[in-house]
């Protein structure tokens, strides 16, 4: 009896069990697609001319890539051109980023949603008419959002040189317009600014002060080749300057007439954001 009832009970337990539907296993939201595409600011070529080149990346909402300092623990967005031969390149020209606060005290810099990479290319002083030249990126970027998800992508664009019945015409100018408008521009531009070295009360550390007459705020980004470990910024804003205080640290393997200040100065001016080259012997 005690036997006829232990094998009722396994059975029950064995329906009961096989009766159960699977579950499926958990599955990770799916990536973000960040769109890629080469455009040039004219339709043709001219022999001997300059023009410009844009890589035009668009992050999601909720997600960014990253400055050539990406921060912490993050990853550069890397993009390589490739030209026919005879042609010159200048470039690539990053944006001026913007700042990422993450979980645990990180920091970011880089892009959300437009992002344009600029280069300047010269064409040879002779084109074959008739010819297509092929001009092809390649890409890899870090999109950080929810998680870290890895991306690389690669574009090709064809050119045709300019006649008489079809000349070059320009070509995407907005959005050429607007990549110009975030390039870093040349600091001797920043008027009403005053930027200085000031004393540390800790050893090895220095500070770096930066005022500026009649904005709304101040922000900077540290470049990575300047021999000078950042280790933060304190804002400051007031009725008349703004003024952002720069705290880096000398890096033993760099001789001290090496090391710089180097990165881009963030101005805003209500609406309007501006971006400065940074470039300051310690």
């Amino acid at each position: 009896m005690l036997a006829t009832l232990a094998t009722l009970a396994s059975l029950l337990i064995a329906g009961a069990v096989a009766g159960q539907e699977p579950q499926p296993a958990p599955t990770e939201p799916p990536a973000p697609r960040v769109a890629l595409v080469l455009v040039a600011d004219r339709t043709r070529l001219t022999a001997g001319e300059t023009f410009e080149l844009g890589v035009r990346y668009v992050v999601p909402p909720g997600w960014h890539i990253h400055w050539t300092n990406p921060g912490d623990g993050a990853t550069r967005t890397q993009v390589d051109l490739t030209v026919p031969d005879g042609f010159t390149v200048a470039g690539p020209s990053y944006p001026g980023p913007e700042r990422f606060d993450e979980l645990g005290g990180r920091v970011h810099y880089g892009y959300t949603g437009e992002v344009v990479v600029l280069y300047r290319v010269t064409a040879p002083k002779e084109l074959v008419v008739d010819t297509h030249y092929t001009f092809s990126i390649q890409s890899r970027w870090l999109a950080h959002g929810e998680r870290g998800v890895m991306g690389e992508n690669a574009k090709k664009l064809r050119l045709e040189p300019a006649d008489l019945e079809h000349p070059a015409k320009p070509n995407e100018s907005a959005l050429f317009e607007k990549a110009h408008a975030r390039e870093p521009r040349p600091w001797k531009e920043l008027a009403d600014a005053r930027a200085e070295w000031s004393l540390s009360k800790e050893s090895g550390t220095h500070l770096f002060v930066f005022r500026v007459e009649h904005v709304d705020r101040l922000e900077f980004y540290p470049a990575l080749d300047g021999g000078l470990d950042f280790a933060g910024r304190m804002i400051g804003i007031d009725r008349d300057s703004a003024t952002v205080t720069i705290k880096v640290k000398s890096r033993a393997d760099v001789p001290e007439k090496d090391q710089r200040l180097r990165g881009v100065l963030r101005v805003d001016r209500g609406r309007t954001r501006t971006w400065y080259q940074v470039d300051f012997p310690r």
